[in-house]
């Protein structure tokens, strides 16, 4: 159970940062907000901190939502 949240939370975390990579390549502007919840998301996961690592995935995702 536990290693199949961590798979969605990076699934989460991957398309997050993708959305983000493609506004910036688009020459859209990106929320700076979102890159600090984007990183803990990314230390979450690496320390095995599934729940802590969604909630700061969709702290990024509102963000980038609203910057569009």
């Amino acid at each position: 159970m536990a290693a199949r949240r961590t798979k969605q939370a990076d699934a989460d975390l991957a398309r997050a940062q993708t959305a983000l990579l493609n506004a910036k390549a688009a020459g859209d502007p990106v929320p700076q907000q979102a890159m600090a919840p984007l990183a803990e998301a990314r230390a979450a996961l690496q320390h095995g901190r599934a729940t802590e690592a969604e909630r700061a995935t969709r702290t990024a995702q509102q963000v980038i939502a609203s910057a569009e």
